[in-house]
């Protein structure tokens, strides 16, 4: 008896769409595929196709929420090589998430408290925004987002308590002047006045030679013996925001300070 062997054919071959499965038949597939390894050869074809898709403008099937949280638990604690790390991180540089992503992102974090970063985390995070120049739109954000949460009594306090943990604040750190950063300057120092010391100035900072138009503010008019009372004109000179906070720059032009006799 001559047996025919028919060609096998795959059950989803010509099926387009997604396939509703049964519970039943779902747990049997995640049980079949469960630690089974692709070889190099099936990832590569996997990457391409799915490549294949973005560039073609088509969005690829998303997962449920379900799925997501499935795969997010059978991920965590799992370890990620150096190496994939490296191609993660070369597939996201110059990524720049849409707008729209972005809330989305925030929404997701908010009110969640994130796991403390380890000190070789915040090295390397260190290392990486050294030296970077964030633009004028951004800076306006965090200085509007940080003055919102700064009215808030509990962030100001845990905010001034790790501070204090981190260096010496207040009457402990060693340029203490007595909180005279936080007095009222009296009426005689004008706008008027601080603007004829700028144009006095030739409107550049009197240490680094910064001139005014190049900055985005205005420069500021700093009392050279500290004393906010006293506005004599040889007490006042323009320095812009980086060398205003520099102690050095301070100190040096507290020393020049021409005696002023009475």
């Amino acid at each position: 008896m001559t047996t025919v062997q028919v060609p096998r054919t795959a059950w989803n071959k010509g099926k387009t769409g997604l396939q509703h499965h049964s519970l039943e038949t779902r747990t049997k597939i995640s049980s079949k595929l469960k630690g089974m390894k692709r070889s190099p050869e099936t990832r590569a074809k996997m990457s391409k196709a799915v490549a294949e898709v973005w560039r073609s403008g088509k969005r690829p099937r998303f997962r449920s929420i379900e799925t997501r949280a499935k795969v997010s638990r059978s991920l965590i604690g799992r370890p990620v090589s150096a190496e994939t790390r490296h191609k993660m991180s070369l597939a996201r540089m110059g990524w720049k998430p849409s707008i729209e992503t972005r809330v989305k992102m925030s929404m997701l974090r908010k009110g969640k408290s994130r796991k403390a970063l380890t000190s070789e985390t915040k090295a390397r995070i260190s290392r990486a925004t050294k030296g970077k120049k964030r633009s004028f739109v951004t800076r306006l954000s965090l200085s509007r987002i940080i003055k919102e949460k700064w009215q808030d009594p509990n962030y100001r306090e845990k905010m001034v308590q790790h501070l204090r943990s981190i260096r010496k604040c207040g009457p402990l750190h060693h340029a203490w002047k007595g909180g005279i950063s936080h007095k009222p300057y009296p009426p005689q120092f004008t706008r008027r006045l601080r603007d004829s010391i700028r144009k006095r100035d030739q409107y550049r900072c009197q240490w680094c030679g910064t001139a005014q138009s190049e900055l985005q503010r205005r420069l500021h008019v700093h009392h050279r013996d500290s004393n906010k009372e006293n506005n004599n004109l040889d007490n006042l000179i323009s320095l812009c925001y980086s060398c205003h906070h520099k102690k050095d720059v301070q100190a040096y032009f507290y020393r020049t300070l021409p005696i002023i006799s009475n």
